[in-house]
């Protein structure tokens, strides 16, 4: 995690996968991915080892595909080298450790290394390494899985997810270079499509069967138990008050503020409103932090801008100085935002002024 320079293949990061298997593998999940992006990041969020050894329960692993470690290892004729690591990987997480093999099936020859077996193409590395990756799982007593790499849905999406690709590059579909799948099928196959390239690649039948066996791992009474709030807490909240009532403390100085005097009792009103929702959905501390990083924003001259999306139409925001739009002048509703009985955690977006300019 701490190196900066590349290793011997010339590569600063391979790709593993972690699936989490109840909810204390969840929590594991979530401080690998923070330790990745706030202490390991380097072109890529990355892990090691010596972190997966402190947060592996609750979590499976798997190889993963010709982007991870081990494949590498095994397309550069490392095969023992590969083997080591793989055990390394199966003593971390006893047991809850599948060596994957992935599909690379193509839809046209357009693309060097590929091989032609029953009218199907396919990707020569792919196979190598699932031949190689199988001999492992034997001499190891690993179970197989068997993946195909899915970036959309349907089949016949394969060419609005190159399109796609080429907006997000900023590149036109005749470019040769463009960043492009080159014909990978990558959507989301079904079991029969799995199985009819399996017979056709020499794939064990096991590799699919053992997709049940991954799902029977999920503690599915666990998983996602604690549905707790998991916003962090406002911590300079006065002593004797709770957030909320700090909240509308601040809330109702802010709108007197915003009239430079008593606000109208339609102002009032709505603001009454609206914080006895934010009261019964649990957002006093949200609504806080929120205001605290706007209100920073502007000491230190960041320039936030007016806000945007559901939350100008809340009158709160606006007298907190999170949103600089009165949503009752141009008829905004709150109810966009946040309405008691919907589940979806209200978002407050602002846009640096800078861009607006």
């Amino acid at each position: 995690m701490t190196k900066k320079e590349k290793d011997a293949d010339g590569e600063s990061y391979y790709h593993f996968l972690l699936l989490a298997l109840d909810n204390k593998g969840l929590k594991n999940l979530y401080t690998l991915s923070s330790k990745a992006h706030t202490e390991g990041f380097y072109s890529k969020p990355r892990l090691d080892n010596n972190l997966l050894v402190c947060h592996t329960d609750g979590l499976c692993a798997s190889t993963a595909c010709l982007g991870s470690y081990s494949s590498q290892l095994l397309l550069s004729g490392q095969y023992e080298k590969a083997k080591k690591v793989i055990t390394e990987w199966k003593e971390i997480f006893s047991g809850r450790l599948l060596v994957e093999l992935e599909i690379g099936n193509y839809t046209s020859k357009g693309r060097e290394k590929l091989t032609e077996i029953k009218e199907q193409i396919y990707s020569e590395e792919q196979i190598l390494v699932n031949q190689q990756l199988i001999k492992i799982a034997n001499e190891l007593d690993l179970p197989l899985i068997v993946t195909n790499d899915v970036h959309y849905g349907l089949k016949s999406q394969q060419k609005l997810h190159d399109i796609a690709l080429c907006v997000q590059t900023n590149s036109p579909r005749s470019s040769e270079k463009r960043f492009s799948f080159r014909g990978l099928d990558c959507h989301f196959a079904n079991a029969e499509w799995i199985s009819n390239h399996c017979r056709n690649l020499g794939i064990p039948e096991e590799a699919i069967t053992n997709t049940s066996y991954v799902a029977e791992l999920i503690n599915d009474k666990d998983y996602l138990s604690d549905t707790t709030s998991r916003f962090p807490t406002y911590k300079d909240t006065p002593a004797g008050l709770t957030s909320w009532e700090h909240l509308e403390v601040e809330a109702q100085h802010g709108l007197y503020d915003r009239f430079n005097g008593m606000p109208p009792k339609e102002y009032r009103d709505r603001l009454d409103y609206e914080l006895k929702q934010i009261k019964q959905m649990g957002f006093s501390d949200y609504i806080l932090i929120v205001a605290q990083v706007i209100q920073e924003s502007w000491r230190i001259n960041s320039l936030p801008g007016p806000g945007r999306g559901s939350s100008a139409g809340s009158l709160a925001c606006w007298a907190m100085g999170i949103t600089q739009i009165n949503p009752i002048k141009y008829g905004l509703f709150f109810e966009r935002f946040l309405s008691f009985g919907r589940s979806p955690i209200p978002l407050i977006f602002t846009k640096e002024m800078k861009e607006q300019l």
